[in-house]
C-alpha cells in the first residue's frame, strides 16, 4: 500500500467568470501505487472538467459536490 497526497492551485471558468481553488487530498493507497498516481495526475483536471460542463447558472456548494461526485466516478472507472 503506497499513500500520496495532492496540493495544487486550479482555476476554472463557470458562467463567464473565473474562478481559483486551491485542492487537497489524501490518497491512502488501497488501490495500490498505480491508483493512488492515477488519481494524483488526474484529480485537478477532472474537477476542472466537471466544473466547466455543468449547465447550472450559480456557484453553489450543490454544484461543487455534484462536481466533485463526477469527479471521483470518472476517476474509478
Amino acid at each position: 500500500m503506497e499513500g500520496t497526497d495532492v496540493a495544487a492551485s486550479m482555476s476554472f471558468s463557470f458562467n463567464h467568470q473565473i474562478y481559483r481553488a486551491e485542492v487537497f487530498a489524501v490518497l491512502d493507497g488501497h488501490g495500490g501505487i498505480g491508483a493512488s498516481a492515477f488519481v494524483k495526475d488526474h484529480l485537478v483536471q477532472y474537477l476542472q472538467n466537471a466544473l466547466e460542463s455543468t449547465k447550472q447558472t450559480s456557484l453553489t456548494d450543490a454544484v461543487i459536490r455534484d462536481a466533485l461526485k463526477s469527479c471521483f466516478i470518472q476517476l474509478d472507472a
